[in-house]
């Protein structure tokens, strides 16, 4: 049994710096394991060159994403579907179809990378067996 008192204190051990680092302001990103990135973060930010172009760059793919799918919620609307919202298009099956549609379009134009067409294509692909699962289920 692990005793959940010393827990909190050795978590915080590990996210201080360690003294051989202690030179240089370090990155503020933890890894995956719980370690600490050990590059230098970079001026005038708490996050290193590599974080930070991860970052943004995974800000720019929720960007492309959102934008797709409100075309989509857009397409709803234009076709009757009256207060339709952008949480709605994964539990219509025709809103999905817009979605696809319009992730087609924005990749041929260029505006959305393939990273983040894909991604969206996983999760309307889930989407749609979820909604396949409900009609045979009821």
């Amino acid at each position: 049994m692990k005793n959940m008192r010393n827990e909190p204190a050795r978590e915080e051990a590990e996210r201080t710096p360690e003294e051989r680092y202690a030179y240089y302001r370090r990155c503020k990103v933890l890894r995956a394991n719980g370690v600490q990135c050990k590059a230098p973060a970079m001026k005038g930010e708490n996050v290193c060159y590599s974080h930070l172009t991860d970052a943004e760059m995974a800000r720019r793919r929720e960007g492309q994403r959102r934008a797709v799918l409100e075309e989509a919620a857009r397409q709803m609307r234009a076709a009757g579907a009256k207060d339709f919202a952008v949480k709605e298009v994964f539990a219509n099956g025709r809103a999905i179809q817009k979605a696809l549609g319009a992730m087609s379009e924005a990749v041929i134009r260029g505006s959305t990378d393939l990273e983040a067409a894909g991604r969206l294509a996983q999760d309307l692909d889930c989407a749609v067996r979820t909604l396949v699962g409900r009609e045979r289920i009821g």
